[in-house]
């Protein structure tokens, strides 16, 4: 058990909320991974294409995927500092 875990020294209710925020945050990140393939494949079926048409609905659908990406990496920031939020008020 680590020191942060340890419940003799009044740390047990901040190592579970940085579990619980690993948690969530690691089930984030896997959800990132669908739409930076997407992204990724999207953009490399525009280059096969090489036509004008095809290039510019890569980059409208590559768009679409980083608005979903911005998405999910906001949604993880405001996790970690509703968290440091939390932490900080149980400290006073």
């Amino acid at each position: 058990m680590s020191a942060l875990s340890d419940p003799a020294d009044g740390h047990a209710g901040t190592a579970l909320l940085v579990d619980e925020l690993a948690a969530e945050i690691a089930i984030d990140l896997h959800g990132l991974c669908q739409p930076l393939t997407a992204l990724q494949c999207r953009l490399e079926i525009g280059r096969m294409e090489a036509t004008l048409e095809g290039l510019d609905a890569a980059i409208v659908d590559a768009l679409r995927e980083c608005v979903r990406v911005n998405a999910l990496v906001r949604a993880m920031q405001d996790k970690v500092f509703d968290s440091k939020r939390h932490e900080m008020a149980g400290e006073r």
